[in-house]
């Protein structure tokens, strides 16, 4: 009976009288119903991603708590994935009014920034600390990495834009201007 008690959480309907068999032929049966096809694709998925996914705690010992466990999961992943839809359909509004917002509270950002580094300096410390430890060899491979720069000087990547204000840089910038 485990089943009916899936549908009648996942559908809303409960049905007693019938075994699991035929619980699941009534699930079937309802995906090639009028009703079924009349609601949103969007609705039709969810509905047939959640039995899909609820079926995997059919025999549950504790079905209550494998139900409210596997809806917790499932409102999760669905969120996310709808969250992921969402960006990907209107990634350029998105963009533009987060650019928008910036411009407007650029000041007010930054000042929050430096007040946060200012009052959390010793836990930024630890946390870069522990995240250079464990990434050691990461870092060093990336500091092995030399690029060309349009001057001909041979540097490391992680120091173009230091290398970009030298002298040596500026002056080839320079001459190629005159």
């Amino acid at each position: 009976m485990a089943m009916n008690k899936i549908t009648h959480f996942v559908f809303g309907t409960f049905h007693p009288h019938l075994s699991d068999n035929d619980v699941t032929q009534l699930y079937a049966d309802y995906l090639k119903s009028e009703p079924y096809k009349n609601i949103r694709k969007e609705e039709q998925m969810y509905l047939s991603a959640k039995w899909q996914y609820m079926r995997i705690y059919f025999e549950a010992e504790e079905l209550v708590e494998g139900i409210r466990k596997v809806n917790e999961e499932f409102y999760i992943k669905c969120c996310l994935q709808q969250r992921k839809n969402q960006y990907d359909k209107n990634n350029e509004k998105i963009n533009e009014q987060r650019r928008e917002l910036y411009a407007l509270n650029k000041e007010k950002m930054h000042a929050k920034e430096k007040q946060y580094r200012d009052s959390h300096k010793e836990q930024i410390y630890e946390r870069n600390k522990i995240y250079t430890e464990l990434h050691k060899k990461e870092i060093n491979e990336r500091h092995k990495i030399k690029v060309t720069c349009e001057c001909g000087a041979v540097i490391r990547h992680d120091y173009m834009t230091v290398h970009k204000r030298s002298i040596k840089h500026l002056d080839f910038i320079n001459n190629i201007d005159s």
